[in-house]
């Protein structure tokens, strides 16, 4: 078998494992699904992708203003996460990296890159508390809401799932979900996975790459 033909068969077999294979157990951590795609190889090049994974979406953020993915980020690439403000399990570990990686990358490369969270949970991530809580602890990372029919575009598009797990006695929903980082290049086209674990060097240097 070529090696393309071996590259073209792994990403098939990817094709019928959900992309949300990275979840959270009910105490928040991370946990594997018994099939669970791969970890992916440092900077996420994968090649050509064969799953009609992506799309544009249009949100708002965290000071109310419409964000239209075909226009406001064209040109840069985008480290796009999806995950929710008061998340105790991989979310702050993955948006921690991508905020390092920013710090990695020659200033004038790090401008060119914006790193954007949607959330998973519009009911609870108002305006108010991206631009508050998330902000707070995550603020070079653009957080994105808007109604539910607009998040499910995008969670749709990036075939993410989640799931309640439970509520805490705070009153807080604890939710199982897709927890890919995504690389979008100029257009805002995938190009490239890595696993919420990856490390800031690794992303930083998928980033470079496509700068």
């Amino acid at each position: 078998m070529t090696g393309r033909a071996i590259v073209c068969a792994i990403f098939l077999t990817l094709l019928v494992i959900p992309v949300s294979a990275y979840s959270h157990d009910h105490n928040g951590h991370t946990a594997h699904a018994p099939h669970a795609m791969p970890n992916v190889a440092p900077g996420g090049d994968m090649g050509a992708f064969p799953a009609n994974i992506g799309g544009p979406f249009r949100l708002r953020d965290a000071d109310g203003r419409n964000v239209d993915s075909r226009q406001d980020f064209t040109g840069r690439v985008v480290m796009l996460f999806f995950g929710y403000a008061r998340c105790p399990g991989i979310c702050p570990t993955a948006l921690d990296a991508m905020e390092h990686a920013l710090d990695l990358l020659p200033g004038e490369k790090a401008g060119k890159v914006q790193p954007v969270m949607i959330t998973i949970d519009p009911e609870h991530d108002t305006a108010e508390i991206l631009r508050t809580d998330f902000s707070r602890e995550h603020p070079r990372i653009m957080g994105l809401t808007g109604s539910e029919a607009q998040i499910k575009t995008a969670t749709d598009a990036y075939k993410i799932n989640k799931v309640l797990v439970h509520t805490t006695a705070e009153g807080e929903p604890v939710y199982a979900h897709g927890s890919w980082i995504y690389l979008l290049d100029g257009g805002g086209n995938l190009s490239g996975i890595l696993p919420p674990n990856a490390s800031a060097e690794d992303i930083a240097s998928a980033v470079g790459r496509r700068l």
